[in-house]
């Protein structure tokens, strides 16, 4: 982790998990969730010291950088990066 009084220049403050894929930050009713790759998610009520609660989501296979927003309607949507092997895309392309 690292910290921020502009936003600007971090200061690196040491590793607040170990483990996990590119990770993604709610803060919601004074909790941070820590989304990460598997989709596990772990929970703060600082900022800096997690304790994981747990997968809570099985795609069925191989799971990376888990994205979540809040939408309008009070709703979270995830996305999800996942992988069969085959290297081909797993999603297919949005439809206008």
């Amino acid at each position: 982790t690292a910290i921020s009084q502009d936003g600007l220049t971090f200061t690196y403050e040491g590793v607040a998990l170990n483990g996990g894929a590119i990770p993604n930050v709610v803060y919601e009713n004074g909790t941070y969730y820590l989304f990460t790759g598997g989709i596990e998610i772990s929970t703060s009520s600082d900022g800096e010291t997690f304790t994981e609660t747990g997968k809570r989501f099985d795609s069925g296979g191989p799971t990376n950088d888990p994205g979540v927003a809040k939408l309008s309607d009070g709703t979270y949507f995830m996305v999800y990066k996942t992988d069969d092997g085959t290297k081909k895309p797993q999603n297919n392309p949005p439809v206008n």
